[in-house]
């Protein structure tokens, strides 16, 4: 994308250490967190701080947030003070949190009005949704923070594979589960 700072907004214990990734890879990060601590090892590492996730956007080209769920994601990109209110025409959000398909297609509708456009990436091991020109654009980006990066269609489709993941684990565990249950049944006979 360009040589202007990335946007970094959620420093939990996913954010922070895929904020630190990119500085190690040298890139230039504008945070915040709302949780001011959470901000200060990264400063301490050259990141920027900011006040609130509209002054993290503002300059960046590259936005990336990654919260804890869907309101926390309206709230961080259309809220008062949101990144929607400091990101500029042609820019694009990285989205990383584990939110609703339906929730990431308004963000990214919201956005679209603005003319930002919006990945969605939530953390599973690598499938993203979006326009596939912005996916490539960002690659880099992506791969500083994580091996597996896999298109998987337009926006929203990204926070569908995770879920089909989540749902495959569950039946999984629970299937391991039911057969240990009755393997100790039949030893116990």
């Amino acid at each position: 994308m360009s040589e202007a700072p990335i946007g970094f907004i959620g420093l939990g214990r996913m954010g922070q250490p895929m904020a630190r990734n990119l500085l190690g890879a040298g890139y230039k990060l504008t945070v915040y967190d709302i949780v001011p601590e959470r901000m200060k090892p990264l400063i301490e590492a050259g990141a920027s701080p900011s006040a609130s996730c509209r002054e993290a956007a503002e300059g960046s080209r590259v936005v990336i947030t990654i919260v804890a769920d869907s309101p926390d994601v309206e709230k961080a990109v259309l809220g008062q003070d949101g990144v929607i209110q400091g990101m500029s025409t042609g820019s694009a959000l990285i989205e990383m949190s584990t939110i609703a398909p339906g929730v990431g297609r308004r963000v990214a509708a919201a956005l679209a009005e603005k003319g930002v456009a919006m990945l969605d990436c939530p953390v599973s091991g690598g499938p993203q949704g979006g326009p596939k020109e912005v996916s490539d654009e960002c690659l880099l980006i992506l791969r500083a923070m994580g091996e597996r990066i896999e298109h998987f269609g337009d926006t929203g489709s990204g926070y569908m594979a995770k879920l089909c993941n989540y749902r495959f684990s569950c039946v999984t565990v629970a299937a391991v589960t039911q057969e240990n249950r009755l393997c100790r049944r039949r030893a116990l006979r």
